[in-house]
């Protein structure tokens, strides 16, 4: 039991977390004009991060994309093939709730999970992307959400390496 509960204690600080603004409505680019912050849809979210996440000089390389769904409620995200053992896997999010209810977002592979984040409410108009090496959980094959009915989330899933 209390080698499980180090196990997990050991797993979550491995877990990073990082935010990204989308900011109120606008966002400047490297060239100082403004763009628009991207829409409520997997599309928009796939597009900004591979260009602003990804697109980076001092960020992680792209692998391959894994999946994008977008959610009301709870549900499981499953991916399109495995992810290279020395990758790591970079889960980008947004959310909309009506209600605050708190959301969590876990790799998953039939009843074995691995919570990567707790959260109470979500941020409208941000997005955050957790990421966790695929050593500590290559069996993954699905991303777990849970959360109540009032809250709508878009998850993209990435396969990506540290840049050299």
């Amino acid at each position: 039991m209390r080698a499980n509960i180090v196990g997990k204690v050991l797993t979550m600080t491995a877990v990073s977390l990082l935010v990204l603004s989308f900011g109120s409505c606008r966002q400047r680019n490297s060239d100082a004009e403004i763009v628009p912050a991207p829409s409520f849809t997997t599309e928009a979210l796939d597009t900004y991060m591979r260009d602003e996440y990804f697109g980076t000089p001092d960020g992680p390389v792209l692998v391959r994309h894994l999946a994008s769904e977008t959610l009301s409620g709870s549900g499981t995200v499953a991916f399109s093939g495995e992810a290279g053992n020395s990758h790591t896997y970079y889960i980008g999010y947004m959310c909309k709730q009506s209600a605050e209810q708190s959301v969590s977002i876990s790799l998953s592979r039939g009843d074995e999970d691995r919570r990567l984040i707790m959260l109470e409410a979500c941020v409208s108009d941000e997005s955050a992307v957790v990421s966790l090496p695929v050593g500590q959980f290559p069996e993954a094959d699905s991303v777990l959400v849970e959360t109540g009915k009032q809250t709508s989330l878009i998850v993209t899933v990435y396969e990506g390496k540290e840049s050299q």
